[in-house]
Formats: structure tokens, sequence, C-alpha cells
């Protein structure tokens, strides 16, 4: 056989099996001389007793020839036999990376390989057999495994006979590279373009005719220009329009028979200075003089409007020479009347701005007057809801309700706190407050500037202040001001400081009804405290129910019942004495005295009687039994009232169904109760059902002072807000006439609240205008008519208002009052045009 190195059919070493690539002959390793003694080995695949070549020089007659898979013989060595086959992929027991010199293929062998022979992944590997180093990398110099001393000698035999073999790789990569640069000059010769002589002539690009000359760009400038001015004409100018407005109402001003040319100056000048043009409210101020200087005490408003003007500008100097102006008309105030006391207010608001407190409390203190007459206890509430509609405009803070007004102790005082607070000075609307002469006072001022502030969004620092303002030592203002705050910043965390403020308080307890000899022997009177405690319980119902707590509302009506049953008696027993006493069963009183007194003497009993009667009737001063009960049931129906209108209907409702509560029993006596009905119709929820009364408990035929006179207003103005969409005027007119001449003051107020709902919700102003023009009452008319001017405006209703004014004949005060309400809207809408307009 061929023992040359490479030959074909050579056995393999018996260290192992070979592996056989795929594609490759089989091949056997040259036989091995040993280094003793003994014949060599026969190889396999030759029968035994065959022959071998020299191991110095190729049989005879033979050529040696080479595998070409394997040209150096390294997969035959011993050196490949014991090799450790290297992975292509790593796996748990090879995670060592090598890379063989030869071929670059990486594989991955046991980290104990390191140092040893490797074979390489690559089957077809030319060289397959490398050492192992540290690094994983290339070799410096690749050395073939170490063959025999005999191996070697026939490979160098071999490889002397055979014509030396390029690289068959090499030899195409050259090829290839001559074969590209020269297929690459080649497309660079055929793809040159000839040289045209026209591309070095000048380029002429003819003009686009959609790109205007300058003479075309100019005259659209100038069209563009025309058209924004044209635009700019159309759009509305409020300024101008108020202005408009204010020389109609002049040119009115001047007609004969108006019933008070002053006032309408008074408008008209205050028109001016709201749109800062002082040197024309001069004009009209000077002229207010000139048709009846002995209502010079008109110009008191005007200079106050301008003094808060111009310390929002903060221009302090010239705020206090309009301050001396207002002064300066200061003693022509009248002692009594509407127009007197509003005047007096603002003034005095003023006063205690510039820190004259003490001039501020004698202004006030001259306009009280003895509240225990019903027509001036009417007086003040009307004045102090009159005033705060029109200085809140009624879009930007909610005004009071006039039956809440109806609760305030002192509306004069309050209603000065609420004029600091509507001018954001928080800082004097609390001293103010906190001046008050009684802790019901003092509380009622601090929840109203803390509803303001939250309608207002204040900063937190207000309502800060407004809770270390309680003074110490007084729990009911602690309730009721902590529940106002808790109310105007939705803040579930006061509210439960609020409740917790409740827990403090004594428990009430629940009033009996005195015996017959306790009434004719002293006169009750009311018990404030308790009644103020039941305001403040209500305040806290009312926070929870804003705040979304409708379970701790239910409990805290539980708590606000018993509060009321420890101010009066129960209502129904004192209505069953005081019905006894009125001539219904005379004889029964006497008996009742009778029996107390243990007596049958008549003349005891005659003068015990009449004593016990008027104790307990008395509609005078202090106030007999049955009156002070009617009070405490007004008060209870005021404050359910307030309920609802924070929501509460629903859970009213249920209050008044729950037999155990006894809350039917002192409301749903007699026609009091529509004010609840109202108060749902006013925040639009559907009013508590009704729950039939027993004709025999009403009292028409006593006086009960201002429970019973207001008891008279509740059906019709019940009827007047249920029916308002239908029969605006019928109920307009009810409130006017069908209700008796008491609480003119009152019934006036409810006119302009039902007036202001139909001109927020109805579409055709003619409606409105129409139904208030039925009012016999001028003054009336001409107040009803400013309010809707206000609510149209803010609808930007008022070229609808123009029309109807045109195609309508109006007295002219009326129609003044009427334009005068849509131009304070309207110059509002000066100062956003002024921060909308583009900047110049």
């Amino acid at each position: 056989m061929d023992g040359s190195r490479g030959a074909k059919n050579t056995p393999k070493p018996k260290a192992g099996p070979q592996k056989i690539r795929p594609g490759a002959k089989p091949v056997v390793p040259p036989p091995t001389k040993s280094a003793t003694s003994g014949p060599p080995s026969t190889p396999t695949g030759k029968p035994p007793g065959s022959t071998s070549a020299s191991p110095t020089r190729p049989a005879s007659g033979s050529r040696t020839t080479v595998d070409e898979d394997d040209p150096f013989g390294i997969g035959n060595s011993s050196a490949a036999a014991s090799a450790i086959q290297a992975t292509e992929k790593p796996d748990k027991s090879r995670l060592h990376k090598v890379v063989c010199p030869m071929c670059e293929q990486v594989g991955f062998v046991p980290k104990s390989a390191i140092g040893k022979n490797i074979r390489c992944a690559n089957e077809k590997c030319m060289v397959p057999v490398f050492k192992a180093t540290e690094s994983g990398g290339k070799t410096a110099e690749r050395k073939p495994a170490r063959l025999s001393a005999e191996a070697a000698s026939v490979t160098k035999a071999a490889e002397a006979a055979l014509p030396k073999k390029r690289n068959p790789i090499v030899v195409y990569a050259v090829a290839g590279g001559v074969l590209l640069v020269l297929v690459s000059g080649l497309l660079t010769v055929l793809n040159r373009k000839q040289d045209d002589p026209s591309l070095r002539e000048k380029i002429v690009i003819p003009s686009d005719p959609n790109v205007e000359s300058p003479e075309e760009e100019e005259a659209r400038l100038a069209a563009e220009a025309a058209a924004a001015a044209k635009a700019a004409e159309s759009l509305p100018d409020p300024k101008a329009d108020v202005a408009a407005m204010a020389k109609q109402m002049i040119v009115l001003a001047r007609q004969p028979n108006i019933r008070d040319k002053a006032w309408s100056r008074r408008m008209t000048a205050d028109l001016y200075l709201q749109s800062d043009e002082p040197t024309l409210a001069a004009q009209e101020l000077n002229q207010l003089l000139a048709v009846d200087r002995s209502k010079s005490f008109y110009r008191i408003e005007p200079h106050v409007t301008q003094y808060w003007q111009r310390m929002a500008s903060a221009d302090k100097d010239a705020a206090r020479r309009s301050l001396e102006l207002a002064l300066a008309e200061q003693d022509g105030i009248p002692k009594s009347g509407r127009a007197g006391a509003e005047a007096a207010l603002s003034l005095a608001a003023v006063l205690v701005a510039e820190g004259k407190v003490a001039e501020a409390r004698a202004l006030v203190d001259s306009r009280r007057v003895d509240t225990s007459i019903t027509a001036n206890r009417d007086m003040l509430t009307s004045v102090a809801w009159f005033w705060i509609a029109d200085h809140s405009r009624e879009n930007v803070i909610p005004v009071p309700s006039a039956t809440d007004i109806m609760v305030w102790t002192d509306p004069l005082h309050t209603v000065v706190a609420c004029d600091l607070a509507l001018h954001q000075r928080w800082t004097e609307a609390i001293s103010w407050s906190l001046a008050g002469q009684s802790a019901a006072v003092v509380s009622a001022s601090l929840t109203e500037v803390a509803t303001i502030a939250g309608a207002a969004s204040a900063p937190p620092i207000v309502f800060q202040q407004l809770i270390e303002a309680i003074p110490p030592g007084k729990p009911e203002i602690d309730v009721r001001v902590r529940a106002a705050v808790a109310a105007a910043t939705h803040r579930p965390s006061g509210l439960d400081e609020a409740i917790a403020a409740v827990d403090k308080l004594s428990a009430p307890m629940p009033l009996k009804i005195p015996t017959t000899q306790q009434i004719a022997e002293k006169y009750s009177s009311e018990r404030e405290e308790e009644l103020h405690r039941a305001v403040a319980v209500a305040e806290v119902v009312r926070a929870a129910i804003i705040c979304g707590s409708p379970e701790k509302a239910r409990s805290l009506m539980v708590r606000l019942r018993a509060e009321l049953d420890a101010a009066a008696p129960p209502t129904r027993a004192v209505r069953v004495l005081a019905l006894e006493v009125s001539g219904k069963d005379e004889s029964a009183a006497r008996q009742r005295i009778a029996n107390d007194l243990k007596t049958t003497n008549s003349s005891v009993i005659d003068r015990t009687f009449t004593e016990y009667r008027r104790h307990l009737i008395n509609n005078g001063n202090p106030s007999g039994l049955y009156v002070i009960t009617e009070d405490r049931r007004l008060r209870a129906v005021q404050l359910l009232s307030r309920i609802i209108r924070a929501g509460g209907a629903a859970m009213v409702q249920e209050a008044l169904q729950d037999p155990s509560s006894g809350w039917s029993d002192e409301v749903m006596l007699d026609d009091l109760s529509g004010l609840l009905a109202v108060a749902a119709l006013q925040s639009n929820q559907t009013p508590p059902v009704p729950i039939p009364s027993d004709p025999s408990w009403k009292m028409d035929t006593i006086a009960a002072g201002h429970a019973s006179l207001v008891a008279k207003i509740a059906p019709v103005l019940m009827a007047a807000w249920m029916n308002r969409a239908s029969q605006p005027a019928a109920g307009l007119k009810a409130l006017e006439s069908d209700c008796g001449n008491e609480l003119p003051g009152l019934r006036q107020a409810y006119v302009n609240e039902l007036v202001a709902s139909l001109a927020r919700t109805t579409d055709d102003v003619g409606v409105v205008l129409k139904a208030i023009g039925t009012l016999r009452n001028g003054v009336w008319r001409e107040e009803a008519f400013l309010i809707a001017g206000r609510q149209f405006a803010s609808r930007n209703f008022e070229e609808n208002v123009k029309k109807w004014i045109v195609g309508n004949r109006m007295p002219a005060l009326e129609q003044i009052s009427l334009t005068y309400g849509m131009a304070q809207v309207m110059i509002d809408r000066i100062s956003a045009a002024a921060v909308a307009a583009p900047e110049k």
C-alpha cells in the first residue's frame, strides 16, 4: 500500500474512531514502526500477509496521491485523534470561546481544554486542529499536530513529488476584482453623454402666472386692510354701545312728568363713572342738583363707585378725593326710606376700608329702627336684599334668597360685611363682622363672607383667616363658621371639623308646655341661644349636602330637630291653648285655671284668665308664648328652605314623611310650608310632596307676628313659581295684591326673584316685559325692569329688548331703568374687550 501522508484507504488510528466528514474519502493512518521490535501492524482493509512499501520511498509502480479534503493529513494524526471537539453553540459544559486560526470559525469547549488540542467546529476546515488559548483568540502561528518522524518523511516526499497547488479562493477573488474593475470602466464609457453646446447657453425661466407682481401685492394688501377695518366696524363695541345707551337715557330724562328726575340722572352718572368717563359723569351729577337739590344724597353712590374703581387701580389719592365728595353729601341723607339706607350702607363700607370704623358704626346705627315693629323689620330686610342684589350683579356672586335674609339678626351690619367682601377686602370684612353686637350677628356676617369668598374663588389664606377669627368660648359661632367654610371650599375635612364642633355643644333639652299659672304669672321670652344653635346646626346639614355626605346630613337633621324643640314648646300643643282663649272654647281654659289654682273664686279666675290670655297670644313687646312658638316654626321652615336650596329636597321629603321625626307636626300645619316648594323650584329640584294638614289647625283669626304674615304670602308665592312659565303676569300681580298690604318689602323682593328667574329661562323677552308692565306699583315696575335688563344682557338679548322697546310704549323712568340694567352688565364687556384686543 501507499504509506505516504494523506494516502487514500489508510486505516484510522486505534485511539478512537475517525469522524468522517461529509463527501471526504476514507483515509487510514500510515504504518508506524516500533522503536523496539516486532513486525509492523497490519493495516485494516488489506488481507493478512500482504506487503507494504518501504517507509523511505514509495512502492514501485505506484504514485503518491493527496486527499483534497485533508491535504495536510492533519485529520489522521494522533493529535487530531486526541483533540477535543469544539461545538458551534455553547452549552452547560462548553462555555469557553475559541476561534479557529485557519477558518476563523467560533467554537465552544470546556474550560479545562485551555492549552490542549482542539478540533475545529467547522467540519470542512483545512487545518482543523489547533490549541486553545486563555483568551480564546487565534494563535500567533498555526502549527500542525506533531507526526511521527516516518510520517513526516513520507509527507515531505509526497509534497516534493506533487506540483505546487494554489488556493482557489484567492484566485477567484483576484479574478473577480479584475473583472469588476473592467466592467465598471466599460459602463462609465458607454454611459458618457456627448457634450451638448446648448447646455452652455443662458437659461431663461418663464414667469409664473400665479406669482403676483409688486403692484398686485400692494393692491391685495390694501384690500385686506379695508376688509379688516370693515370687519372691525361690524364687531360689537361695548364702550360705544354703553355710551349710546347713556345718551338715550339722558334724552328720556328730559321728558316731563318723570317720577324722579334726580334718580334718572343718578343712573346715567353711575354708568359714565363705571365706563371711565368722569367728565360726562360730573355733568350728570351737576344736572342732578339742578333738577332736585333735595336729592343731593343720590350722588353718594356714584362717588362710592368711583372710589372702588380707583382703589382697584391703586390710585389711592384719587380714590380719597372721591370719598371726600361722597362725605360732603352725608348730611343730606334722610332719616328713613330705602334710598337713604342704601346710601348710608355704601358709605359705611368705604369708611371701614379707610380704617374709620367708629364713623362707619355711627352711620349704620343711625339707620337702626325698632325691629319689634313688623313694618320696620320688613323694611330693613328688604333693604338688605335689594342692596346686596344690586351689588352682587347676580351672575358674579349668587344673591342670597330673600327667605334667608329674614334669618339675619342685624341685616344692616351683615350687609356692610358683604360689601367689603364683594370688593375682596377680606381683612376688613372679617374685622367688621367680629364687631357685631351678638353672637348671632357675628356668625351671620362671617358666614356670608365665607360664602362670597367661595363664589369669588378667594385664596386659601382667606378661609384660614375666617377660622382663626372665631372668638374663643363661642361654640355656636365655631359650628356655624366652620360649616360655612366647609361649604364654600367643598372640603370634607372641614365638614368633619364642623361636626366635631357640634358634638361639643351641650345636649338640647326639649321644652314642655308650662302650666296655666306659669303662663299667667310671667311673660315668656324667646330662647335666642337655642335658636342660634339651631341655625348653626342647619348650616352643618347644608355643608354635608354640598360636600356629598348625605348620611351625615341625615343624622344631623335629628340634632336640628332637637335644637328647635329646645327653643319653644310643641307648636300643636300651644295652638290648642291659643284656640281656647280666642273664643272657641274659653270655658275649657277657665276650668283649667280653676283646677290649677284649686279655687272656685270667679274674680280670681277672671283676673288670672285675663293675664293668661295676654301672656299667651300677645303680639306686642314682649311676645306671647304662641307668637314665640310660631316664630320658632317660621325659623324651622326658613332653615329647611336653605337646606333644600343646597340640594337637600329629597332628604327633607324623607324627614317630613317619617312620623317618628316630628318634622311634619312642626312644619305641615298650614300654608307656610309652601316656602319649601318655592326653595325646590328655585334650585331646579322636585318640590316636597305636600302633606295635607288639618284645616282646624289654621290660625287665621289670631295675629301671630311675622310668622302669620309670611304664612299668607307662602301659598301665593308657591303658585306663582309653579305657574311662572304659563302665567307669569298672574303670579306677579298676585304677589302684589293678593297677600294683603303687610310686608311690602318682602313681597317686592319675592317679585324680583321671580322676574330674575323668568328672564334667565324665557327666550321671548316680550313675555317677561309685558308681565312686569302689569304691576300697578310704579316703583316695583322700575326695579323689576332693572333686574330683567341685567338678566337679558347676560344672555346677549339686549338687541331683542331694544326692538321690543321700539314697538311698545313705556314710561320714561321705566325705560331708563331697563336700559340701566342692561348697561350695567355690558360695562363688564369693556374690560373684556380690552384684554382680548391684540397689542399694537
